[in-house]
């Protein structure tokens, strides 16, 4: 079942009067439907279902389609990674996820775009005299992390990035290199 789907449902004038009623002016109809499936959701306590309506909404519509999808899944208790798509946290004390289709080739462009500039980063730029040089590395080596925390990277996965872009690079050891920490 997409989202598309499930937007279906609330075709009544009073469905839709109730659910716009509580959320901020502005929201979309579909961040509207879907604040409203995910509270109905929460006060059952159901997080698989939660995961699945948020997939659902992220391949109809992208993750980055509106500005508090991140919002919503932190609020929710849900976890987005883009090779696993959306997490709920389980009983057993892991994390199963619902795959996302659609939006995997946004975030498969972003993760490559985050590779490339990992490996044209000067990754020794803290050992320079000039401080233009240092606060142009620092600037950008910033932007990197954030990239990496935009694309829903645990610290350890972005570390294995960077490991694997510095041996692409030629550099053996980590030794003296800018690290990847959040």
């Amino acid at each position: 079942m997409t989202f598309t789907d499930i937007i279906a449902v609330f075709t009544s004038n009073l469905a839709i009067t109730a659910i716009t009623a509580s959320l901020p002016a502005g929201a979309t109809f579909e961040q509207c439907v879907l604040q409203y499936k995910l509270q109905n959701l929460a006060v059952a306590g159901n997080l698989r279902e939660m995961a699945r309506i948020m997939a659902a909404y992220i391949t109809d519509f992208g993750a980055t389609a509106h500005d508090n999808t991140k919002v919503i899944l932190r609020a929710s208790g849900l976890k987005y990674n883009h090779r696993y798509g959306v997490g709920y946290p389980h009983a057993d004390g892991t994390n199963h996820y619902f795959k996302v289709a659609e939006a995997k080739d946004d975030q498969n462009d972003k993760y490559e775009a985050l590779k490339k500039t990992m490996l044209s980063h000067d990754w020794y730029y803290h050992f320079t005299d000039d401080g233009r040089v240092w606060r142009a590395g620092e600037n950008a080596h910033k932007a990197m992390v954030q990239q990496c925390k935009d694309l829903g990277l645990s610290e350890g996965e972005a570390l294995n990035l960077q490991n694997i872009c510095l041996k692409e690079c030629g550099i053996k050891s980590m030794e003296g290199v800018a690290s990847i920490n959040y």
